[in-house]
């Protein structure tokens, strides 16, 4: 537990595009509801220490990001538009 006033650990926040829209299942059950999915990314949540320097920042990208598309891994959300709805802790 923090003291009243404690500063607490710097949150940073990675984007990856997936393929999860991609699920018949998926796509059923948001049918169910109401919804059609046009898109998914994930995104990780990392708390750390301390800022990270560039290096370590590298380091966590490379960690996080597809080999074969970095460019699908950013600290940006790549789904945009009027409805986004996000599902997940």
């Amino acid at each position: 537990p923090r003291a009243c006033g404690e500063r607490s650990s710097p949150m940073l926040h990675f984007y990856r595009t997936a393929d999860l829209h991609a699920s018949a299942a998926l796509k059923e059950k948001a049918a169910e509801v109401g919804f059609e999915v046009l898109g998914s990314e994930v995104c990780f949540n990392v708390q750390t220490r301390a800022p990270l320097d560039g290096e370590d920042e590298a380091k966590l990208r490379y960690l996080l990001q597809e080999t074969f598309e970095p460019e699908g891994c950013g600290t940006e959300p790549f789904l945009k538009g009027r409805s986004i709805v996000e599902v997940g802790p």
